[in-house]
């Protein structure tokens, strides 16, 4: 749990910690490596150094059997390289790595690099590999008048050093990156399967709708086609001429939640035979409240014995009551059939 703790705090870590280089010419930095966490059976063989625009005064704590090498300065750069003479002398710590003493130099101009320092050590197990370890070294004020926190500056070598051990990168996947992911993972495949199921059940629900009003719509249409064959034939309409229409219940037979489905669909979806799939409940509503009230009418004046036929023929003819009714009718069909389609979908629209 503290290892979780100390990652989720690494961004607030980072923030404290870039504000530690904010320093001026002139001061004195003791520079030392910190304590980094070596593989079993690893020791310390090698170390190099780079300062960039800055003087290395002084080396302490040199250990036994070791060199240190000290470079000319090129490009405002001086680089120390150090390493054990025999195997004997390879350390099983880095802290045991000596100390430097450096004064931060002034740069040349404006264009010219600021202070800064870089490191990096070279570990062994057998004395014939090696691996290679970046470091970013902690840095200790010595001067009087211009001391740094060592918490502050030494935030960002500890951050750097537990990142560069392989079991720590390994502690970060397996307790934080593996169990977030899965997590997320999980939250997002358990609502969207909720979310499928609700569709498919939308989706059904508004087929079979669509299936009890296309029966009627059918009826309907048949007898108002019965009623212009007799008209075309002088004929005598018999039986009753109400369109059905209990299937009908206003506004919400097509729910919110269906017109929903049948708009996400028709958008990957050609032009349909009829009307707009996306007007049906203002079409619904014409051919059963408006056409079917209207062609009672007929019925009503038939059996008062008066002039039915004059008054179907300006319903039928004049106002195109079968054309619409037709196309009414091939809009139910194609939203039946989309949605029909959209249940069978293992992720429905």
């Amino acid at each position: 749990m503290k290892k979780i703790n100390f990652i989720l705090l690494l961004p607030f870590i980072l923030l404290i910690s870039s504000a530690a280089y904010a320093l001026s010419p002139g001061d004195q930095l003791n520079l030392s490596f910190p304590l980094i966490h070596l593989q079993q059976g690893e020791r310390v063989v090698e170390f190099d150094l780079t300062v960039t625009t800055g003087q290395v005064i002084a080396i302490s704590e040199i250990p036994k059997d070791w060199s240190i090498n000290l470079a000319a300065e090129q490009s405002a750069e001086a680089l120390l390289k150090g390493g054990c003479v025999h195997g004997a002398g390879a350390l099983r710590n880095t802290t045991e790595l000596p100390q430097f003493t450096i004064k931060v130099d002034k740069p040349f101009d404006e264009t010219s690099p600021k202070f800064s320092a870089k490191a990096k050590i070279r570990v062994t197990a057998d004395f014939e590999k090696t691996r290679e370890i970046a470091v970013v070294p902690e840095l200790l004020a010595i001067n009087k008048d211009r001391k740094i926190q060592k918490g502050q500056l030494a935030m960002w070598n500890v951050i750097v050093s537990w990142f560069d051990d392989s079991a720590n990168t390994r502690v970060i996947i397996s307790n934080f990156v593996l169990p977030v992911c899965v997590g997320i993972l999980a939250f997002l495949a358990s609502n969207s399967i909720g979310v499928w199921r609700t569709r498919k059940r939308q989706s059904l629900l508004g087929a079979a709708v669509c299936s009890s009003l296309i029966e009627e719509l059918n009826i309907g249409i048949g007898i108002m086609k019965d009623v212009q064959a007799v008209m075309d034939n002088s004929g005598q309409a018999t039986g009753s001429l109400h369109l059905p229409r209990k299937s009908w219940s206003g506004m919400n037979t097509i729910s919110d939640d269906v017109l929903e489905r049948l708009l996400c669909i028709v958008e990957k979806k050609p032009t349909n035979r009829g009307f707009p799939i996306k007007e049906i409940k203002i079409h619904l509503k014409n051919y059963f409240e408006h056409m079917c009230s209207n062609f009672d009418s007929v019925t009503v004046t038939m059996c008062n014995g008066g002039n039915w036929q004059q008054q179907a023929q300006v319903y039928l003819v004049q106002s195109k009551y079968l054309e619409a009714a037709e196309k009414v009718l091939a809009m139910l069909e194609d939203a039946q059939e989309y949605l029909e389609e959209n249940c069978k979908k293992l992720m429905p629209r």
